[in-house]
């Protein structure tokens, strides 16, 4: 997995990493490990990371914020609900 991080001096962070996936006996289906750092809204970001575009989002547009971070604008919109709601 590719995961974005917070940004340091303007360059970008990403954590690179496998995730164990497993398959379940009980529900026969092939489920991934759980991982506490993964936002909520999408795996392709940290928490942090997530928590930091919502808080730009507060302040700005999300069309604003996508053009600043680079981000997609569905992404953006999507954890700006999520504070919403």
């Amino acid at each position: 997995m590719n995961l974005k991080h917070l940004p340091i001096f303007n360059f970008d962070c990403k954590i690179i990493f496998y995730r164990d996936k497993g398959y379940c006996i009980s529900c026969k289906k092939v489920r991934s490990e759980y991982l506490a750092f993964l936002a909520k809204e999408t795996p392709h970001l940290s928490k942090e990371y997530s928590w930091w575009l919502g808080r730009l989002t507060e302040i700005s547009t999300v069309s604003r914020v996508a053009e600043l971070t680079g981000n997609d604008q569905n992404t953006l919109w999507r954890i700006n609900y999520d504070r919403l709601v």
